[in-house]
């Protein structure tokens, strides 16, 4: 318990001194800092196993899309939706945040994108899978002195062919490509 507490205070003047999206060295405010910790706080929880911490952050007219495609509207709905996951393939995984960007839209409005990372997750038939690697993003209000998640989306990127890729396969299709229909679902 005293090397959390360690930790956290470590935690607390490296962000009172740097900014830890851009690393830079330069002053974070008061509230930047106050997301940053609640990002801590929500891995901690979904570590923890713990609903009802993930659902602390959240306003209570929120919505939440999931990277396996639900959707959950309002604090009840979210905390139903964290709570299956983490009873299921989701229990025992391990999440680490990153934030890659920070922006007021006002004094009460912060829009943050960023990436996650689970391990130690498992599939359907209870082996693990590789990492998932995806995208976040969440739009924070400050009300009443309490910054929560109004709008959350998560994403796991899909390979798509890049524009150029696409314009070579075009130009030039060889004999493979001509005969085979191009696949954009499931394989």
């Amino acid at each position: 318990m005293r090397s959390v507490l360690v930790a956290f205070v470590v935690l607390a003047a490296v962000l009172a001194t740097t900014d830890p999206v851009l690393g830079a060295a330069r002053k974070v405010n008061l509230e930047e800092q106050v997301l940053y910790e609640n990002y801590f706080r929500f891995s901690g929880a979904w570590n923890r196993g713990d609903p009802d911490g993930l659902v602390e952050l959240y306003d209570e007219e929120t919505d939440h899309f999931s990277a396996d495609g639900r959707v959950a509207k309002g604090r009840t709905e979210v905390r139903e939706l964290f709570a299956d996951q983490l009873d299921t393939v989701y229990e025992g995984s391990r999440l680490t945040l990153t934030l890659d960007s920070l922006r007021f839209l006002s004094p009460e409005i912060a829009l943050a994108n960023g990436q996650f990372e689970l391990v130690n997750v498992k599939g359907p038939s209870g082996r693990p899978l590789p990492p998932l690697r995806g995208l976040h993003t969440d739009i924070w209000v400050l009300s009443d002195g309490t910054w929560r998640v109004a709008a959350s989306r998560t994403a796991l990127p899909a390979r798509m062919p890049t524009t150029r890729t696409a314009r070579a396969e075009t130009a030039a299709p060889d004999a493979q490509t001509a005969q085979a229909p191009v696949k954009t679902g499931p394989q």
